[in-house]
C-alpha cells in the first residue's frame, strides 16, 4: 500500500515563531516507523517542499494520505481533504496530530475518514490492518464509518523512534532560531509546572513522565545532524538525569549541539549539572520568563520572580549559554507599560527575545477569565497563532496596541543590538530563521496595525 504522510505548508498572514524556526515532523515520520515495515511510505513536508499537492498525487498515486495538524491549519486541512477527495475519491484520508488531540470534532467531515486523537504502535496497527474494511472502534481514533465515535479510552501519543530517513531529502532545511541543519527529539512527556496559558501539559499531562534512558542513548547516537534540539517541557528539571546524561557524553565522546527548553526553577536549582552540561554541548537554553512584574508571574501561575528571572539568565550568561527569552504581552498594558518592559529587556539583554500577545487558548486555565473579552472567534484557527491579538486591550486601542509590538519588534531586533548582533542576524544567518522570519513578522504586524487603523479599533 502507497501511504502519503503530509505536513501542511505555512498559512501565508499568520504570525507564527514557525517564521524563526521548524523542524522536523516527528509525528510524521514516527508513523513511518510503525508502518513502513508492510507499505510504501513517503513524507510530504509542504513547509519546504514548494510543489503542488494535486502534483504530488498525480506522481505518487497514494492509497491512503496522513496530514498532520497544528491549530492554524484547519481550514487548509479541510481544502486539501477535499482536494485529495475530488482528485480520487477512494484515497483515504486520515487527520492527526495537536489539533485533533485538543478537539477531533473539527475535523468530522464527509471527506475525511478517520481522526486519529492520540497515536501508539497498537492503535495505529489495529486501524491499518482493517484499512481497506470496515474498521471497529478502535482507541484514541474516530471514523467516518462509525459516524466519528469513539471508544471513550483516553491516552497520550506515544514516543515512537522515529524514522529519520524518510525526511533526508528536507533534512538540511530543518532549523532552530540561529542553528541549521537540527534534529529534535524527546525525552519526557508531561510538565508539573502547569502555567495557566499553556496547554501542553494539559496534552502530555501534569506531571513528567521520563523516557527509557537507554533508548534516549540510542537515539542521540543515531542522529546524524551537529545540533539537537530536546523538546521537553523542562530538559534541566532532574538534577540525576542531567548527570545520567553527562556521563554518556563523556563516555562515548559525543560532539553535538544541544538546545533545550528549560524553567528558571530548574536553572538556579541545577547549577552545577547544568555548568557541566554546558561543557559538554549544551549551547543554548529556552526560557519562557515570560514578565518583569511579579503580579503578572503569579496570575500566568509562572512561581517565580522577577529577581530569579534577572538571576537564571545571568548563571546562562556566565556559562557562556546563549538565552533564548520567550515574554508574553499583557492585555492590560498600556504606553507606559511597553516604555518599561523595552527597558527592562534592555537591562535582561537576552541572545535571542520573542514576544507573544496573551492567547487564552480553548481548555487553557485562563480561557473563561477572557472569554468575554476576546475580539477573534476561537475557530478562526488561523488567528491563534501567538502573534495575534486575541484579547481586547483593556488600556488602549487595539490598533495603538499593534503599534506598540510593532516599536516593540524594531527595538529587539536593532535598537537593542550592538553592530555586530545585526551584523549575525540578518547577513551572515541563515535565511530560513531570524533573517527572514523576523522582516515576515514585522510585515505581517504591519498589516495588523493598518487593519484595525481602518476599522477604527
Amino acid at each position: 500500500m502507497k501511504i502519503l504522510l503530509i505536513r501542511p505548508p505555512r498559512i501565508k498572514n499568520a504570525i507564527s515563531i514557525g517564521y524563526l524556526m521548524y523542524c522536523e515532523p516527528l509525528g510524521l515520520e514516527m508513523l513511518s516507523t510503525i508502518l513502513k515495515p508492510k507499505n510504501e511510505i513517503e513524507i510530504f513536508d509542504m513547509i519546504v517542499d514548494k510543489q503542488k499537492l494535486i502534483t504530488k498525487l498525480k506522481n505518487y498515486k497514494p492509497n491512503v494520505v496522513g496530514i498532520t495538524s497544528i491549530g492554524i491549519d484547519v481550514e487548509i486541512i479541510k481544502k486539501m481533504s477535499h482536494l485529495i477527495k475530488n482528485f480520487n475519491s477512494k484515497i483515504i484520508i486520515i487527520i492527526g496530530g495537536t489539533q485533533t488531540f485538543l478537539d477531533e470534532s473539527v475535523f468530522f467531515n464527509k471527506y475525511i475518514d478517520h481522526v486519529v486523537k492520540y497515536t501508539n504502535k497498537n492503535n495505529i496497527s489495529k486501524l491499518f490492518y482493517h484499512i481497506n474494511t470496515n474498521p471497529p472502534k478502535i482507541n484514541g481514533i474516530f471514523s467516518k464509518i462509525n459516524n466519528f465515535k469513539g471508544t471513550k479510552i483516553q491516552g497520550y501519543n506515544e514516543y515512537i523512534f522515529p524514522d529519520r530517513k524518510s525526511t533526508k531529502k528536507y533534512r538540511k532545511h530543518y532549523s532552530y532560531y540561529d542553528y541549521q541543519p537540527v534534529a529534535i527529539m524527546q525525552t519526557s512527556q508531561g510538565c508539573s509546572n502547569r502555567c495557566n496559558f499553556c496547554l501542553r501539559w494539559k496534552l502530555e499531562g501534569h506531571n513528567e513522565r521520563y523516557f527509557n534512558f537507554n533508548s534516549i542513548k540510542k537515539e542521540i547516537k543515531s542522529i546524524n545532524e551537529k545540533t539537537i534540539m530536546i523538546f521537553d517541557n523542562d530538559f534541566l528539571h532532574e538534577k540525576k538525569r542531567l548527570a545520567k546524561l553527562c556521563n554518556f557524553l563523556e563516555q562515548e565522546k559525543i560532539n553535538k549541539n544541544f538546545i533545550c527548553y528549560g524553567t528558571v526553577k530548574s536553572i538556579l536549582k541545577n547549577k552545577k549539572e547544568i555548568e557541566r552540561f554546558s561543557k559538554l554541548g549544551l549551547v543554548s537554553v529556552l526560557v519562557g520568563f515570560e514578565s518583569f512584574n511579579d503580579k503578572e508571574l503569579k496570575f500566568y501561575g509562572n512561581k517565580n520572580t522577577n529577581n530569579d528571572n534577572f538571576k537564571a539568565n545571568e548563571l546562562l550568561k556566565k556559562l557562556n549559554i546563549k538565552t533564548y527569552a520567550s515574554f508574553i504581552l499583557n492585555p492590560n498594558w498600556n504606553k507606559k507599560s511597553f516604555k518599561k518592559f523595552r527597558k527592562n529587556i534592555k537591562l535582561f539583554n537576552a541572545d535571542i527575545t520573542s514576544i507573544s500577545p496573551l492567547q487564552p487558548f480553548y481548555g487553557s486555565s485562563i480561557y473563561n477569565k477572557y472569554k468575554n473579552r476576546l475580539i477573534v472567534p476561537i475557530h478562526d484557527y488561523k488567528s491563534w497563532n501567538l502573534g495575534t491579538v486575541v484579547i481586547k486591550p483593556s488600556k488602549m486601542k487595539l490598533s495603538s496596541f499593534y503599534f506598540q509590538i510593532l516599536i516593540t519588534i524594531i527595538y529587539l531586533n536593532f535598537v537593542n543590538k550592538n553592530f555586530n548582533s545585526c551584523l549575525n542576524i540578518f547577513i551572515k544567518n541563515n535565511p530560513t530563521t531570524l533573517k527572514t522570519g523576523t522582516i515576515k513578522i514585522l510585515i505581517n504586524y504591519l498589516k495588523l496595525y493598518f487593519i484595525a487603523l481602518k476599522k477604527g479599533l
